[in-house]
């Protein structure tokens, strides 16, 4: 009997041929079950609609508590129900939420099942689109031209080792991936379907129906305003809490969908200023007697011309449109070709109405729990399901974001934005993300191109949203680091007036002010943040320095007293009247008497496969997947350790130190994250894999709110990294960007 042999996760397993014909219903694969088992029911009833096979507990590389369903020693089929644990025992009041094939026995309508050669399953589905990476496990997936939306192929490529009989089978990647990227369009001849998978919480779903807004009679034609020229504008009664809103402009006829409270206006066509609205009717699909998607029946424009909108229309189509919550509904149906079109559009609007909320709702719980790689992975399946889903791009591109995998954040924010133009909040972080690519620019900015693309995007931002106050605010670092202080005041005042986090907002004015030789405005909002804050080290030390620049030495002495106090530094070259030739004490023999990588060398280099972290504390499993994901690495620290790190937001890290030998997860037991200072161009964590020194650079965020900026305050510290603990060997000045006071 031929064999066929797959993975879960890490482990491998032995799949026999099929055992069912093509053609029995036992063994169909359709979007919302496979074989008997279906989405929504409960593993106590799966395990009914299963006689004679076996549902024990598996996991997978990420710690996912999984349901293997077997025959003898064969997996058949992977069940996920929602379960955290996979320690625990199963849950029989779970509600299966997917389901993976992987038994030959299971197959599509079309006769698609796993273990068929890539090249079989698209003579079934149409050519290839495009073979996918997932950020988990490495896991790929192929995408065909004409498979069922809902059912997802993951796949893998035999590396052409001789095995024996029983043994796991090898495998290696399907497509071939550019560097940094996650997308290919071509498989390895060897290439087969190694699991088909289904998802979603499937409820019941609700009651849809249409309502009418008619464009002839349900309109009114106020007076224009003085200033509005001869332009028009018509308000026509909607559905539920929206109207609908047709005004023209110097070229187009622009046709709105409204809330009435003003909150949302979603675009839905641009017509010609000839377009007659007489006879024409807007539908409204409603689920439970609420809208959420609205079908309108408009020309098309070649779109060649110098003025589209004015030639003669090429056909006609009919737009369905999403509204607010539903944005991943957007879909054109040609009435030429379509027969009843009409319905198709119901049937579009109706069938996307719940597909990818279930991976949205998980996602979102996911990253609001830092859990990124697994708000990936939920996000990843919701666009899999809607290509067109803006938020689930946007949602993919801020986790991207903080496991530092900046290019697929941005090439992730870039569709969001181009799905819908007036996300303001992806043009923020498209904003926040570049500024993360100038900090990490190793060769700087020449021109300020990286500079210029963060202004564009945050202006843009502020111009969708103009109360969007941490816009401005990093729009006003943008400009402070580009030397353009009055813009980053104007920003920065904004933001006060704003009233959003004040200490911020102060702290970066004064800084702006101080570097303008402002000294006494400087002082001024330096004050304020310590009036709010009255253990800010680092507000101290900018009061002082600008105490000093006043020659007033007698209050720049009191702020370095006071920084001493709060368990800061001030070195001899920073004290007021101290003069710049002497350096301080940890630096008096010059840069060469501080620490090295090379006086710390490694003790041993791991050989062989890191064990998988042990996440007991409190703490470790808050920042789990992150600690799992860079442990899959390979260590990366002092031979056998890996450095696992996180962000707590674009100029802010975590980090904790994991044993590749034993699984030991350690914190510093002081330091809850380092935070970037202004004026600073080094990384804010520096180490390498041949050494044990790790180097923090910036403002240490105490693990205890009470130790204010304890232990060390803010400036660069060198520690030995002894196998269980750190050691403090020295202390320097951050190194300062160029023109930085």
């Amino acid at each position: 009997m031929k064999r066929f042999i797959t993975v879960l996760g890490a482990g491998f397993f032995v799949l026999a041929a099929p055992v069912q014909s093509q053609t029995s219903s036992a063994g169909l694969i359709t979007e919302t079950s496979v074989g008997p088992v279906r989405l929504g029911m409960t593993v106590a009833q799966a395990r009914t609609a299963l006689p004679g096979l076996a549902l024990g507990r598996t996991t997978d590389g990420e710690g996912i508590a999984l349901i293997a369903v077997k025959r003898g020693a064969t997996t058949l089929m992977t069940l996920y129900a929602g379960e955290r644990n996979p320690a625990s025992p199963i849950d029989e009041r779970a509600v299966i939420e997917f389901v993976e094939a992987q038994s030959a026995g299971y197959r599509t309508a079309a006769g698609v099942y796993p273990t068929m050669p890539l090249r079989d399953a698209e003579r079934k589905y149409g050519k290839l689109e495009e073979i996918t990476l997932s950020e988990i496990e490495a896991r790929e997936y192929a995408t065909f031209a004409n498979q069922p939306a809902g059912i997802r192929l993951r796949v893998r490529a035999d590396n052409g080792t001789t095995i024996s009989s029983g043994a796991p089978r090898p495998f290696s990647m399907v497509g071939s991936y550019a560097d940094g990227q996650m997308r290919a369009n071509s498989y390895t001849p060897s290439s087969y379907v190694f699991g088909i998978s289904i998802s979603g919480r499937r409820k019941s779903m609700p009651a849809f129906s249409s309502a009418y807004t008619d464009l002839k009679t349900q309109c009114e034609n106020p007076a224009p305003a003085p200033n509005e020229g001869q332009h028009t504008s018509s308000f026509c009664k909607g559905a539920g809490a929206y109207r609908v809103h047709i005004f023209d402009s110097a070229e187009a006829l622009n046709i709105y969908v409204q809330s009435l409270d003003g909150k949302s206006s979603i675009p839905v066509a641009t017509q010609s200023l000839t377009w007659d609205q007489q006879g024409r009717k807007i539908e409204w699909r409603l689920a439970d007697g609420k809208p959420f998607a609205v079908i309108l029946r408009v020309f098309k424009y070649s779109g060649k011309g110098q003025y589209p909108l004015q030639e003669k229309p090429t056909g006609e189509v009919l737009l369905v449109k999403g509204l607010p919550g539903y944005e991943h509904i957007n879909a054109e149906i040609d009435v030429r070709t379509t027969k009843n079109a009409n319905e198709r559009a119901r049937q579009l609007a109706d069938g996307d109405y719940d597909r990818a909320t279930i991976y949205m709702r998980r996602g979102l719980a996911s990253y609001t729990s830092k859990e990124y790689r697994k708000a990936i992975a939920d996000a990843t399946q919701a666009i899999a399901i809607n290509p067109q889903h803006a938020a689930a791009y946007h949602l993919r591109a801020n986790a991207y974001t903080n496991v530092m995998v900046l290019d697929s954040a941005l090439a992730d924010l870039n569709q969001a934005i181009k799905l819908n133009p007036n996300l303001a909040l992806a043009y923020f972080n498209r904003g926040q993300v570049q500024r993360m690519v100038l900090a990490r620019s190793p060769g700087g900015d020449p021109g300020g191109a990286i500079a210029g693309r963060a202004i564009t995007d945050l202006s843009e931002a502020v111009r969708l949203d103009p109360e969007m106050a941490m816009a401005y605010y990093n729009r006003g670092l943008v400009h402070l680091t580009g030397n353009d202080h009055d813009r980053a005041i104007a920003d920065f005042t904004r933001v006060i007036a704003l009233k959003w986090h004040d200490t911020l907002a102060y702290g970066a004015r004064g800084q702006a002010y101080a570097e303008q030789k402002k000294h006494d405005l400087a002082i001024a909002d330096f004050s304020r943040v310590i009036s709010l804050a009255p253990k800010n080290v680092f507000m101290y030390q900018r009061r002082a320095a600008a105490y000093c620049a006043m020659g007033r030495k007698d209050l720049a002495a009191a702020d370095e007293k006071r920084i001493v106090a709060l368990g800061g530094k001030v070195y001899e070259d920073e004290r007021c009247g101290g003069g710049t030739a002497s350096p301080p004490p940890d630096q008096a023999s010059g840069e060469n008497s501080l620490p090295r990588f090379e006086d710390y060398p490694a003790f041993e280099k791991l050989t062989g496969k890191p064990v998988a972290p042990i996440i007991t504390s409190p703490r470790a499993r808050l920042y789990r997947t992150e600690i799992r994901g860079d442990v899959q690495e390979g260590p990366n620290f002092a031979g056998r350790y890996t450095v696992a790190r996180w962000g707590c937001s674009s100029t802010c890290v975590g980090f904790a130190i994991v044993d590749a030998r034993t699984g030991a997860v350690v914190f510093h037991p002081k330091v809850l994250q380092i935070a970037q200072v202004p004026y600073q161009a080094e990384n804010v964590i520096q180490f390498r894999p041949d050494s044990r020194l790790l180097i923090i650079a910036g403002e240490i965020l105490p693990l205890d709110p009470d130790e204010a900026t304890a232990p060390h305050g803010v400036g660069k510290f060198y520690y030995e990294w002894t196998g269980n603990r750190f050691t403090l060997v020295g202390t320097a000045t951050i190194r300062r960007e160029a023109g930085a006071p």
